[in-house]
């Protein structure tokens, strides 16, 4: 679900479905770095269209998972992405 939204993103196409999908699969079985990532991405997506209610919180979970995970090159990126609301 994560690979067909990161597709539809691609081809500036709605991916939320999809991602939402991932977030929730990504959860249910336990894959940390992946689950962020797709909230990174979602929450990315959602903020760029003004949705930033919605964007905030995955935004937040995103950036503590990276955190924890010593993933340290995605807190970093999360830094450089623009925000644009």
């Amino acid at each position: 679900a994560r690979l067909t939204g990161l597709v539809a993103l691609a081809r500036g196409e709605d991916p939320e479905a999809h991602l939402r999908t991932a977030e929730h699969e990504f959860a249910t079985y336990g894959a940390p770095f992946y689950l962020a990532c797709t909230r990174f991405e979602l929450g990315t997506w959602l903020r760029a269209r003004g949705r930033e209610p919605e964007a905030a919180p995955l935004l937040a979970q995103a950036r503590a998972a990276f955190e924890e995970l010593g993933a340290t090159a995605k807190v970093a990126a999360m830094e450089r992405t623009p925000v644009t609301v």
